[in-house]
């Protein structure tokens, strides 16, 4: 059966005729049509399902009527319930370090504004990113990448991190600069272990980037898929990590990070449909005050002790002159 004509038949056994039908149906459709597919569903089925005039439903159209009309009756409601589902719903992917450093505080937050907000979490790669969004299966994605996205969807920059090396606190060098000058062979090569992600993470390929464009060659001898490995491994003395500088993180536990702006930076990003839901909206929103408030704390605490020491030097210079 097709379902157009049973939602037509409805309408004209809820309202009592075709006339009143045409006239209480919330589109638009002319009476001839009505008439012509009310026909067609009859025939279909191989019985009279109401009589014209005066207007009674037989006996088959009664039955008809009681089995769609809980359906059609409920169709309203219905709507308003996904359409509420949606608005309180948001299906995030996101990458491991995001999902681990950020989201949690940023829910909460969120959470605290809308009581009924309901998240539902997924790690992603890079490559999945489209498709995820497209089929639906991810609302917004947060994370790093390199290039574009088909026209149905939209790339927000949320910052750019700089690429990093995650060394132990006794390693000699402080600078990018002081590492090439002690383990930069003759032919471009370093003579450092490096602790690194798969070659088709987003970091791999922009350290790979600044790599070749300077003349360097550092082949990875240790490949891990965790950043977290990565730090225990730096940790327990197998080489050097490669990392970034993620604000609002701070490197403990015996290591330190040495930035290499000479790269280009690693760029974060929200993707999303072009017409988003509300919360999408909301969310992207909230995400981008949320960066703000990282960035302005991590250029706050850089600036602090900066400050501290000019204030020390001075002080020293006081007394030593009285």
């Amino acid at each position: 059966m097709n379902v157009h004509h049973l939602e037509l038949f409805y309408y004209v056994a809820k309202f009592g005729g075709i006339t009143a039908a045409v006239r209480s149906m919330p589109y638009g459709i002319q009476q001839p049509s009505v008439s012509a597919q009310i026909c067609r569903l009859e025939k279909e089925l191989g019985v009279t399902l109401f009589i014209r005039r005066p207007f009674s439903l037989t006996p088959e159209g009664e039955i008809l009527f009681d089995r769609i009309q809980p359906f059609f009756t409920q169709l309203p409601d219905l709507a308003d319930e996904i359409r509420q589902e949606g608005s309180l719903h948001l299906k995030l992917g996101a990458c491991p370090s995001v999902l681990r450093h950020h989201l949690p505080g940023l829910m909460l937050a969120m959470k605290s504004k809308k009581p009924g907000l309901r998240i539902s979490l997924r790690e992603i790669q890079m490559d999945e990113i489209a498709d995820h969004l497209v089929k639906q299966i991810a609302d917004i994605s947060v994370g790093a990448v390199i290039g574009a996205f088909p026209p149905p969807l939209r790339m927000d920059e949320l910052l750019r991190v700089p690429l990093a090396l995650l060394v132990p606190d006794d390693f000699p060098c402080t600078t990018w600069k002081q590492v090439l000058s002690r383990h930069k062979r003759k032919d471009g090569s370093l003579d450092l272990p490096l602790i690194a992600p798969p070659v088709q993470s987003v970091i791999t390929r922009r350290f790979r980037e600044g790599l070749t464009a300077a003349g360097l060659i550092w082949e990875t001898e240790v490949e891990v898929g965790n950043f977290d490995v990565i730090r225990d491994y730096v940790k327990h003395g197998f080489g050097v990590g490669m990392s970034v500088m993620i604000p609002g993180v701070q490197v403990t536990g015996g290591l330190r990070q040495i930035p290499i702006r000479e790269f280009a930076p690693v760029q974060v990003v929200a993707v999303y449909l072009r017409e988003p839901k509300p919360v999408v909206s909301w969310f992207v929103n909230e995400l981008k005050g949320y960066v703000r408030m990282l960035i302005e704390q991590t250029t706050a605490g850089a600036a602090a002790p900066a400050k501290k020491n000019v204030t020390a030097t001075r002080g020293r210079g006081h007394v030593a002159k009285g």
